[in-house]
């Protein structure tokens, strides 16, 4: 059974001994949307939109600082594989 989402995780220590099945599933792409809008991949007003959000920044922070969320993450990979994959698409469409 899913356990509720409380946004009131803002310390490391509780976040870290309590992750809601809904923080484990949507922390990769909250780590994504922070990552290409940093690396520009994704436009700035992404994260600037969700950090407009009561509380959202600080949660957010939090859970992508977990090492069960960035244990298997590598950026530098994920960052390229995704620009050559949109590189391929937008070939792909202009070829038609």
């Amino acid at each position: 059974m899913a356990r509720s989402l409380s946004l009131r995780y803002v310390n490391r220590q509780e976040l870290e001994a309590v992750l809601t099945d809904w923080q484990v599933l949507t922390a990769p792409f909250i780590l994504r949307f922070y990552t290409f809008s940093r690396r520009e991949v994704l436009p700035p007003s992404i994260v600037s939109g969700l950090d407009g959000l009561p509380n959202f920044s600080k949660w957010a922070t939090e859970l992508i600082k977990q090492e069960s969320v960035t244990s298997i993450w590598n950026e530098e990979d994920v960052v390229s594989s995704t620009l050559r994959k949109v590189s391929s698409i937008k070939a792909q469409a202009a070829a038609k």
